[in-house]
């Protein structure tokens, strides 16, 4: 708390900053993404620009806009920096949010059910249930078998 004369206390400017580590943390952001902002993408062509404004504008008036976004493109367009641009805004504004490789979610869902983890299937989807907002980064990259349909299903399902 800090003192503001004549006013009483608020919580200082700390706090706040530690409130915003806290969920960049809880984001699970990978470090290759450090530098991934609004302000460092790159527009080169019409399609990616209109991807980076409703990509800002969907960061600056959440919870308003109901929609989700489905970002899709080759390789290398700025699908991923723009959905890591979105989950920083978001946090930087007290929004809970998730960021997944699909991919590795698979794995760890798979791990959970070997009879020596420690972990369960709901304990890995626990916070990917939890989350505001969440991110599945590479969602085509993974063979589309009957399991990784049906665990896809299963989490929109129950978060939706």
């Amino acid at each position: 708390m800090e003192i503001v004369a004549g006013k009483g206390a608020r919580p200082c400017k700390c706090r706040k900053q530690k409130s915003h580590s806290n969920l960049i943390e809880k984001a699970r952001i990978p470090k290759r993404y450090t530098d991934c902002h609004f302000h460092s993408y790159r527009v080169l062509n019409p399609s990616q620009d209109r991807a980076f404004r409703y990509s800002s504008r969907l960061a600056m008036e959440y919870p308003a806009i109901e929609r989700g976004l489905l970002l899709m493109g080759t390789v290398g367009v700025g699908k991923t920096h723009l959905a890591v641009s979105i989950l920083k805004s978001l946090t930087e504004r007290g929004f809970n949010c998730l960021f997944y490789e699909f991919g590795a979610l698979l794995k760890g869902i798979q791990d959970s059910y070997n009879t020596v983890s420690q972990t369960s299937e709901l304990k890995v989807l626990q916070p990917v249930f939890d989350a505001e907002v969440l991110v599945l980064d590479e969602i085509g990259a993974s063979k589309p078998t009957d399991w990784v349909r049906d665990t896809m299903a299963h989490i929109i399902n129950m978060r939706y």
